[in-house]
């Protein structure tokens, strides 16, 4: 079979997989905090109940509904995860000095949350939980029974109980103000679905249905944070960054060789910046050598309210020129590839996409067969997005994959 034929036959259960994801990103999140993981690490735990999901795609017969599944994989993620990170904060604390104290700060920013969790702590163990995965994870009695191996009238029973106990503790609009609130911190960030779901394309696949989902992230560039696939085995992920970063990014020296075509490599190296340590001199493609100017960068920390509408128009043009690219490298069309990208340079230079550009750039050189090329192209792109998750992914390339 071609790999064609493969990834025709992989796009009915990529976009299975999607119909699941995009129902229950929203529980899945909540209930990774609900079990205790930690707001920074809430994207790591759904990351991999959701790979875990995709795995056993094909295997999953569901007794009740796939929440119900799901529910079960995030308790035991986010197990793993609590315990792993109670290693690590042990040995953090074996070197501190100075502790200093974190449930100062909670109590000051969330009243509301502290006073649920008092209400809440005046009830048995068993009418509590069923409660919280009533109200505030939004599942059904089935759903909660199947879980907790309990009869389905039991379900009912506590969930009747632990209202009456609440109503005679807290009044009914209080507690129904104090349960919303909840859901809300609990909630997933508006741009936390696509950005999750482009870090884990790279092992749904390679289909043409992983290309094609990119319309579904250009609809909602309203958000902070796009999705794009950068390359066949390349996604792009992108944070909108902070206003100052623009500013913090290493300047690309504006006398560098051009790379053209990627056919000739250039033989002059790029000088580190002073306060990075040495890096191996990179080749820097021409359109990469913009320098943003002062004013650019004063217009990024001080955008003006009025251009906040123009924010989502230009981050959906970026969405499509990159989607361009992608669309480019999958029909195997490598030079317009690279001409697409150099097209999103010259448009976009300091763009919210540009680490997304770049890293289609090695994988545009690799198609070509240009390994020092490619090469140069991902140490440069390391080296300007340090902080980029699309970057990170060549922190160790050294060489073309065949």
């Amino acid at each position: 079979m071609t790999p064609r034929e493969t990834a025709h036959d992989e796009e009915p259960r990529l976009r299975r997989f999607q119909a699941l994801y995009r129902a229950e990103f929203a529980f899945v999140w909540s209930a990774a905090q609900h079990f205790g993981v930690s707001a920074g690490a809430v994207d790591d735990v759904v990351q991999e109940v959701f790979l875990t999901a995709y795995r056993r795609l094909d295997q999953l017969h569901f007794e009740v509904s796939p929440r119900a599944w799901l529910f079960g994989v995030t308790r035991r993620v986010a197990f793993r995860h609590r315990r792993g990170a109670a290693r690590l904060a042990r040995r953090h604390a074996a070197f501190a000095e100075l502790a200093r104290p974190q449930a100062a700060a909670p109590q000051q920013r969330h009243d509301d949350a502290q006073l649920l969790t008092r209400v809440l702590g005046e009830l048995a163990d068993g009418t509590r939980t069923v409660w919280e995965m009533t109200e505030l994870l939004g599942m059904s009695a089935p759903e909660i029974a199947s879980e907790l191996g309990l009869p389905l009238n039991t379900v009912y029973s506590r969930l009747r109980l632990a209202r009456q106990q609440l109503q005679a503790l807290v009044a009914a609009d209080r507690l129904d103000s104090l349960r919303d609130a909840t859901r809300q911190r609990q909630a997933p960030p508006r741009e936390a679905e696509s950005r999750t779901w482009g870090l884990m394309l790279p092992v749904l696949g390679k289909s043409s249905a992983a290309v094609g989902l990119t319309a579904w992230v250009s609809t909602q560039t309203a958000a902070a944070t796009t999705m794009i696939v950068a390359g066949a085995a390349t996604v792009g992920l992108v944070v909108a960054r902070e206003p100052a970063r623009a500013a913090d990014r290493p300047p690309p020296a504006a006398s560098a060789p051009v790379v053209a075509a990627a056919k000739e490599p250039a033989s002059a190296p790029e000088p580190a910046p002073p306060s990075e340590p040495p890096v191996v001199p990179v080749q820097v493609p021409k359109d990469m050598a913009q320098k943003p100017s002062a004013t650019s960068v004063t217009s990024v920390r001080q955008p003006a309210p009025a251009a906040a509408s123009d924010a989502g128009a230009r981050l959906a043009a970026e969405v499509a020129a990159i989607d361009r690219v992608q669309a480019r490298l999958a029909a195997g069309d490598v030079a317009a590839a690279l001409a697409g990208v150099a097209e999103h340079a010259q448009r976009f230079p300091d763009g919210t996409l540009a680490d997304v550009r770049e890293a289609a750039r090695v994988e545009a050189l690799c198609r070509l067969g240009d390994e020092p090329a490619a090469q140069s192209a991902a140490q440069l792109l390391v080296r300007s997005f340090p902080s980029s998750a699309v970057a990170q992914r060549f922190a160790n390339f050294n060489r073309c994959e065949q």
